[in-house]
């Protein structure tokens, strides 16, 4: 049988006491009779707790019964609508279904949203919409447009592919923007055909019917037709390529046309089908029509995508124009600063990027453009322009050894030019 706590003490100190009578002559058997009393002692002592430890141990029960009741209670009684916001906002444990009626639910929205935190706006949406009728849900949230926000964002963030954010969009009122969810949904195939058909779809039962997005409704349109000629396109320039017909063996094409900007559809056309007939889906021309593209927007990927093949006639004739007495003019209806970067970019040949850069207007640009890029025939000639003998002999360093030293010195020796210097 175990000796208890008690025992041990008493043994103890029993074991203390022999201790310190056996350090004196004579005590052994006081020892003896002292450790037997002790052990008696302690068996027959009473271990019961005391009258002020039961005490003790019942008010501590009391207080603990009342604490667990009154957080029961309080889960059921509704705290200040701002407290539990408060609680919201700190991640404190709290409870909205203690508010019963739509005063006091909307209360707590009305406090959610003056807090402004986006977190508390949303757990409130979301308790509103669980324990109102639909109807009601959306009259009371459309009549505040920042829980309306903040809960709109929330479905867009979690819910990216659905159709249910336009359907919620729709109840609340917003119209215009559940269309261009819609849109936004059609144009995630990647699959041209079922993209074609989506945006189609889309476009006559949302766009079609508001008047709000007209302008829309038009883009939608161009779109469509830019998706279809691509899907004409496109199957038969891969089938071209595989023949290996020119221009597609010399420049194979480097991706799909499919789901390019009418931009680049346009450089790719004047690329690859620049001659062909007007009733052909990929004529320039026609695509330049059809999505009332700019002269000036045509001109700089025409001249971009022939200078590409080296087709300096094509060039010249892009930018040769008729005045209204029938004579041939080079003209452009982009800088011709441009046309210069063009020709530099594709290594034209000098006296193909000499011959335009001769007509950018401002001389003092043309020089500096020819000196960067070593085009010494403009230099010297736009020198001898300005009748600047001076500044046409302070180049001369520059084109010592060069095939343009001989330029050089026909100019410098031509007796008709009048040099102010």
């Amino acid at each position: 049988m175990p000796i208890s706590h008690a025992l041990l003490v008493a043994r103890l100190k029993g074991d203390k006491k022999n201790t310190s009578q056996s350090s004196s002559p004579g005590s052994s058997h006081g020892s003896h009779h002292g450790s037997t009393a002790s052990i008696d002692e302690a068996t027959k002592k009473d271990n019961r707790p005391s009258v002020t430890e039961v005490a003790k141990l019942q008010a501590e029960i009391i207080a603990l019964h009342r604490k667990i009741k009154s957080l029961e209670k309080s889960r059921w009684s509704a705290l200040p609508v701002a407290d539990t916001v408060s609680r919201i906002i700190t991640g404190e444990r709290y409870s909205l279904e203690p508010y019963k009626s739509l005063k006091d639910k909307m209360s707590l929205l009305d406090a959610a949203i003056g807090y402004h935190d986006g977190n508390a706006i949303v757990a409130v949406v979301m308790f509103v919409k669980k324990t109102l009728s639909k109807t009601l849900f959306y009259k009371e949230l459309s009549k505040r447009p920042a829980a309306v926000n903040q809960y709109i964002a929330f479905l867009k963030s979690y819910h990216t592919k659905e159709e249910s954010v336009a359907a919620e969009l729709g109840a609340l009122g917003r119209v215009e923007e559940a269309a261009l969810w819609r849109y936004k949904l059609a144009n995630q195939s990647d699959v041209p055909q079922q993209r074609l058909t989506r945006i189609m779809d889309c476009n006559s039962k949302w766009f079609q019917r508001s008047e709000s997005l007209t302008a829309e409704h038009d883009i939608i349109k161009e779109q469509v037709l830019l998706l279809n000629k691509q899907l004409q396109i496109e199957p038969r320039d891969q089938r071209y390529q595989l023949e290996g017909k020119f221009p597609f063996r010399e420049f194979p094409r480097k991706t799909s046309l499919y789901f390019q900007p009418v931009i680049t559809t346009l450089f790719y056309c004047c690329l690859y089908h620049y001659a062909s007939s007007e009733a052909d889906m990929s004529n320039p021309q026609t695509l330049k029509r059809e999505f009332n593209l700019s002269d000036k927007q045509y001109l700089f990927q025409a001249l971009l995508a022939r200078s590409k093949l080296k087709d300096w006639n094509q060039v010249e004739s892009l930018l040769t124009s008729k005045n209204w007495l029938g004579k041939a003019r080079i003209k452009a209806a982009v800088n011709f600063s441009q046309v210069v970067y063009i020709l530099i970019t594709v290594k034209a040949p000098t006296e193909i990027i000499a011959k335009y850069m001769m007509f950018i207007e401002d001389k003092e640009s043309r020089i500096a453009l020819a000196s960067k890029f070593k085009i010494h025939a403009v230099v010297i000639d736009t020198c001898a322009q300005l009748k600047d003998r001076q500044r046409l002999l302070s180049y001369r360093p520059q084109v010592i050894n060069t095939p343009a030293d001989t330029h050089f010195e026909i100019v410098l020796r031509n007796t008709d030019h009048k040099w102010k210097n």
